[in-house]
């Protein structure tokens, strides 16, 4: 009995030599980072080239991902073997990859002269690549390089990317555009514009489901960080200690444990692991009010020029008010120009919303009961409902739809109410 214990132990100490989320290359080697930040080399001087390979970890494995085509190795423990049976056809440069449900999926890319849009991902049965079919794909053209990207509430958002110049074959050039993919449904959800003013980094990291750093492009410019949920962009003045990050070069990043690690060189220019703690630089960063990433649809000092267009104005805000003010139905919601699905639950919440001033949230909460559901587990859903709203409306429009506040009589009520702004129609 006491030498299958052992055995088990042992098995299971094997089994979390390589987990998720714990490796980086750096050249030809391959480290395992543990719970604290320390290193430990598992793989050195690797007979494959890990120069055109990315690793990709699921939360169980861990893979080689060639850059341009479909070839997959997978890491276990200290050995890389290949696991495919596709072939290096050269048609996945600089696509978009990420992790969906322990799957790897690649969207897009640029191949022989061409972008494409096409989303795949590695079924690991028939180890082989499939094409995903989904809905909406003419909202958006061939794309490679994407700017920015990140996934939340299972949706996929994406910043900026490139395009091929029709009227000049074959070259390329960057878009400001962006879209939503549903990656639930399977479609492309919405499309929107970028602000021309926003530059985009070299380098982002996602560091937790709130906050993404954007690494700066020169060593004088301050770190950004992201807020996925709401997307305003904050600002954080990194010391000479904290900096060295922004050095690295190429993706060799990691998030674990509140830790950044990253890859350095040190002073005979020999390539080193180093980590920082994050906590602090998201709890002391600032708000930027001139680095909106999405694009502004109203310019007020260009459009009040003379008392002629002045009141020409007037006149079409009270037009759009009329044609195009807020509207909702079973499955859409409608403002100005923009056309945004929602579901039942979202419907029938819009609905009282519109129907009262404000409405508390334990009223909002009945919408989403179902007998036998925690009461936490009701409240967490209609604020999960509310914050996708509320980014989907401002993707769409650059306004925050719903807007929230403790009861003025009793402080342990929160209200909600829809922005005044909108419900005026105005810019």
């Amino acid at each position: 009995m006491k030498k299958r214990s052992i055995l088990i132990l042992f098995l299971l100490i094997s089994g979390l030599q390589v987990k998720s989320q714990d490796l980086m290359k750096i050249d030809q080697d391959i480290y395992k980072i543990d719970s604290v930040g320390k290193h430990k080399k598992i793989i050195e001087s690797a007979d494959l080239n890990l120069g055109i390979f990315k690793i990709i970890q699921t939360s169980k494995k861990s893979y080689l991902l060639n850059n341009s085509s479909g070839i997959i190795y997978r890491i276990k423990n200290d050995s890389i073997v290949r696991i495919d049976n596709s072939y290096d056809d050269k048609m996945h440069n600089r696509s978009l990859d990420f992790i969906f449900n322990d799957t790897i999926f690649r969207f897009g890319g640029y191949g022989y002269f061409h972008n494409q849009k096409n989303l795949i991902y590695f079924d690991e049965k028939s180890k082989e690549w499939d094409l995903v079919k989904y809905k909406g794909s003419k909202l958006i053209e061939g794309f490679s390089y994407v700017r920015l990207h990140y996934i939340n509430n299972n949706k996929l958002y994406v910043f900026g990317y490139n395009i091929i110049d029709d009227d000049n074959q074959n070259s390329e050039f960057e878009t400001r555009k962006g879209f939503i993919f549903d990656l639930e449904l399977k479609t492309i959800e919405s499309t929107f514009k970028i602000n021309p003013d926003f530059e985009f980094p070299n380098i982002h990291i996602d560091i937790d489901d709130d906050f993404m750093f954007l690494i700066p492009n020169t060593k004088a410019a301050n770190l950004r960080i992201l807020n996925k949920n709401t997307l305003e962009v904050f600002d954080y003045k990194l010391n000479i200690g904290e900096s060295g990050f922004t050095k690295t070069e190429g993706d060799n990043y990691l998030v674990k444990n509140n830790k950044l690690i990253y890859t350095i060189y040190d002073l005979n220019r020999n390539k080193e692991i180093k980590s920082l703690d994050v906590i602090p630089i998201i709890d002391n960063k600032s708000p930027i009010n001139d680095d909106l990433i999405l694009k502004s649809k109203t310019d007020l000092k260009m459009l009040v020029i003379s008392l002629f267009i002045f009141i020409f104005l007037v006149v079409l805000i009270y037009f759009r008010f009329i044609k195009k003010g807020l509207k909702i139905s079973k499955e859409y919601l409608i403002y100005k120009n923009s056309k945004i699905k929602i579901n039942y639950n979202t419907s029938q919440l819009l609905e009282m919303l519109l129907a009262q001033k404000k409405v508390s949230s334990n009223q909002l909460n009945e919408l989403f009961y179902v007998e036998g559901l925690n009461p936490i587990h009701i409240n967490r859903q209609k604020n999960k409902c509310i914050d996708n709203l509320n980014q989907l409306f401002k993707l769409n429009t650059g306004n925050t739809l719903i807007y929230k506040e403790k009861s003025e009589s009793d402080k342990r009520i929160i209200l909600y109410f829809i922005n005044p702004k909108v419900l005026r129609n105005q810019p």
